[in-house]
């Protein structure tokens, strides 16, 4: 299955360039190290559950469903657009890493 959100070249010739763990908390929040020039991100939730929308924020009830241990590949637009938020009373650990083409 192509990874949604990776070059054509394909993931086998990309590198990363930058990562971050982001803590999700009660309040909905975007990713803070978001590098200026990237091709794809590749995400793993490590800990607790949350939601993620794409189109303003999510609460612990509406967005797409994240469980722990789940990974996700998300192009730039994705990327700079989403906002996370955690569904139970347990902060929630996302890590993130940034690759670009070659």
């Amino acid at each position: 299955m192509p990874l949604k959100g990776a070059s054509a070249r394909g993931r086998d010739q990309s590198r990363p360039v930058a990562d971050e763990t982001l803590a999700v908390a009660d309040a909905a929040a975007g990713l803070a190290s978001i590098p200026s020039t990237f091709t794809f991100a590749f995400i793993e939730v490590q800990d607790q559950p949350l939601r993620v929308r794409f189109l303003g924020d999510p609460t612990s009830a509406v967005g797409h469903f994240y469980a722990p241990g789940q990974t996700d590949v998300w192009n730039p637009v994705e990327v700079r657009a989403a906002r996370m938020i955690r569904t139970t009373g347990t902060n929630a650990a996302v890590f993130v890493t940034y690759y670009v083409d070659g």
